[in-house]
Parts: C-alpha cells; sequence; structure tokens
C-alpha cells in the first residue's frame, strides 16, 4: 500500500513538472505567435500603402505616356518653363 503511495506521488509530480514545461512552452510560442500576428498586420498596412503609391504612378505614367498635355502642365509647373512671349512671375 505503501508503495502504491509513493508511486502515485512520483507520477503526479512527473505530470505536475511535464505539464509545467509543456504550459510555459506552449505560452511562449502564443506570445511569439502574436508578435508575429503583429508584424502581418504592419506589414499588410505598409502592403496597401505601397500599392496605392503604385497605383498613383502608374496612373501618372500613363498621362505622360499619352497625353500632351499633361506633360506640358507638369514641365511648365516643376521646371518653370514659359511658351515664346511668356513671362513668368514668381511669387515667394
Amino acid at each position: 500500500m505503501r508503495i502504491r503511495r509513493v508511486w502515485n506521488l512520483v507520477f503526479t509530480s512527473v505530470v505536475l513538472a511535464v505539464g509545467s514545461f509543456g504550459g510555459s512552452y506552449l505560452y511562449r510560442n502564443y506570445q511569439e505567435l502574436e508578435v508575429m500576428r503583429q508584424r502581418e498586420q504592419a506589414a499588410m498596412g505598409d502592403l496597401e500603402e505601397l500599392q496605392s503609391k503604385i497605383s498613383e504612378r502608374t496612373e501618372i505614367l500613363r498621362k505622360l505616356e499619352g497625353d500632351p498635355e499633361y506633360v506640358e502642365r507638369v514641365i511648365r509647373a516643376k521646371f518653370n518653363y514659359a511658351k515664346k512671349d511668356e513671362v513668368i512671375f514668381r511669387f515667394e
């Protein structure tokens, strides 16, 4: 009877020890998973922002390739170009 109690105590101790180590291991992995999910959300936000920029720049490129009036507006605005006999006033 006494040996049975000792074995039950040993078995219970081993189960508790394994459970404690397993639980702490699972908890650490869960924390890492949460960090990875947060990083994924941040990366998805960055991806959406970059896709938006790509769309805007693709539209600008399309206009530069096919719309001469747009090209003229851009050149005049960015580089202060003027037509012949035209005067540009710069106010700063």
